[in-house]
């Protein structure tokens, strides 16, 4: 599954907003594994920010954004 979206991660390590159009088009596959990749990535990308809260702000604001 990492090795699936390993470029992602990369991507989103050093900027969350460039790799989240790939995440959202993972995440709103038909397909439960490609929605499984998306979960990873966004997993093993806030393991790997230093400031856990900023990264958990992020999504909550970019979540309000998209309802």
């Amino acid at each position: 599954m990492i090795d699936d979206v390993k470029d992602i991660i990369e991507k989103g390590i050093h900027s969350l907003h460039d790799a989240l159009p790939e995440i959202r088009k993972l995440a709103s596959s038909d397909d439960w594994k490609k929605r499984e990749d998306a979960a990873t990535a966004l997993v093993e990308i806030s393991k790997k920010k230093e400031n856990k809260q900023d990264f958990i702000n992020w999504l909550v604001e970019y979540k309000e954004l998209l309802e």
